[in-house]
């Protein structure tokens, strides 16, 4: 029904009863993290630059450590957006994957889960490459490295890396193998490396 124009409008006050309004906070929850990748990777870059004896057999087991540090940060901070309580489904407590099944199946599963897009071929010479460095790092520290040789022993009874391999490496090999496997990754996912990641840096 149409008011008059003349008829007063009135405020309808509505008055509540009595009460309380409680509110609930709950302690906010802390995390501390570290990040080790970029000092394993400059330990790395610094040991392929030395004249040392022993550069090649640091560079080697400092490449290995920034690879699989690196894996974790990169999944940690920069794929999961720091997301902490996901970081369980890809890197599960108390599983020790060796490092070339971390790359192969943790980055498998980011794609299934779809926060990566793609992930390599690992059919190229890049993860044979990659997997001949863990192979050498392996043999350094389980000591296989330091097993006496004699050119009639079997194939599994021999020193990984042998003395004479390991003096022939070239420097920066063990590095730039690292670079070029992660990069292959970074690649495929179509997401951009930190500009850190470089041998001239």
């Amino acid at each position: 029904m149409k008011k008059d124009d003349n008829e007063k409008s009135e405020d309808v006050i509505i008055s509540p009863n009595k009460g309380r309004i409680k509110i609930t906070t709950y302690a906010p929850t802390v995390w501390i993290t570290a990040s080790f990748a970029r000092v394993w990777f400059d330990d790395a870059i610094s040991e392929s630059r030395k004249p040392s004896k022993d550069r090649r057999r640091r560079e080697i087991i400092f490449s290995v450590a920034f690879a699989e540090s690196y894996l974790f940060e990169w999944v940690r901070d920069s794929i999961l957006n720091s997301d902490y309580d996901k970081l369980n489904l890809y890197f599960i407590p108390g599983d020790h994957l060796p490092v070339k099944e971390k790359w192969i199946k943790i980055p498998k599963k980011l794609k299934q889960n779809g926060f990566l897009l793609d992930v390599p071929d690992l059919g190229r010479q890049y993860w044979s490459d990659w997997k001949t460095l863990v192979d050498y790092r392996n043999g350094l520290i389980h000591a296989r490295a330091s097993r006496p040789f004699t050119s009639s022993l079997p194939e599994d009874e021999k020193p990984v890396p042998d003395g004479v391999t390991l003096s022939e490496i070239e420097p920066g090999w063990a590095i730039g193998v690292t670079i070029n496997m992660i990069m292959e990754f970074h690649q495929a996912a179509c997401i951009d490396p930190p500009d850190w990641l470089s041998i001239d840096a």
